[in-house]
């Protein structure tokens, strides 16, 4: 029995360390984007809420620059992305007035995160 406890507990510690989340609001300045996950990491998994009052779109982008649209996110609406390693989103604010999203990361954690202007 003591030799179970001591495997559940490892376990459990193993995943806590390696299943690392974050939570976050971000705004996003009118015509502007904010860009999670440049550069090299791992898979992660992103939990996002649009709570502005405009639509944002959503793009993901490979290592090498190549964009495609994952579509909108509409005012209220929530979705999850899993994105692969290495790879980024771009949640793209539109609008001329700023933009708010809710952010759940799960997986890597230890991701950039930055601003860019519109192109």
């Amino acid at each position: 029995m003591k030799k179970i406890i001591i495997a559940l507990a490892s376990s459990a510690l193993v995943c806590i360390q390696s299943c690392a989340s974050l939570f976050s609001t971000t705004t996003i300045e009118p015509n502007k984007s904010f860009v999670l996950g440049e550069g090299l990491h791992a898979a992660y998994d992103a939990q996002i809420q649009n709570v502005s009052t405009s639509d944002i779109d959503v793009i993901i982008v490979d290592n090498e620059g190549k964009q495609n649209s994952l579509g909108l996110l509409k005012v209220g609406e929530q979705k999850n992305y899993s994105v692969p390693a290495n790879m980024a989103v771009r949640f793209k604010n539109t609008s001329e007035i700023s933009a708010s999203i809710k952010i759940a990361l799960f997986g890597d954690s230890n991701l950039s995160m930055g601003y860019k202007n519109n192109k």
